[in-house]
């Protein structure tokens, strides 16, 4: 096969070596998301993220402090169709995801057969 160059393309025609097949860049503009977040969607969990402020006033209605929390839930349904929901909270989105999957993974544990049957024999 011969090499040819068409516009920006350069590669053997028929081949699936050319520039043209090439794996597109990553956007700059893409987010990831935190680690613990994918674990837990690895795992089966379904996620949710939400920001809430608590506003904390004096005893006169003044205005004190304005103390953000990030708000992460996770959900999953069980094998014999039970839902696990855990929640958990934290000063930024991280600290949430990370305390999130702590519970979840708990959770995991305290819903487990073979959690059940490991305790049981001890």
């Amino acid at each position: 096969m011969a090499t040819t160059t068409i516009g920006s393309y350069t590669g053997t025609i028929g081949s699936r070596t050319g520039s043209r097949h090439a794996v597109a860049p990553r956007r700059r503009d893409a987010r990831r998301q935190p680690f613990d977040r994918r674990e837990l969607e690895r795992r089966g969990w379904r996620t949710t993220l939400e920001y809430r402020e608590n506003h904390r006033r004096d005893t006169s209605g003044l205005l004190v402090t304005v103390v953000a929390e990030w708000c992460a839930e996770g959900e999953r349904t069980g094998a014999d169709g039970a839902v696990v929901a855990v929640l958990s909270s934290g000063p930024s989105p991280a600290a949430a995801w990370r305390r999130l999957r702590v519970a979840a993974e708990s959770a995991s544990t305290m819903t487990s057969p073979r959690a059940d049957q490991h305790v049981a024999r001890r």
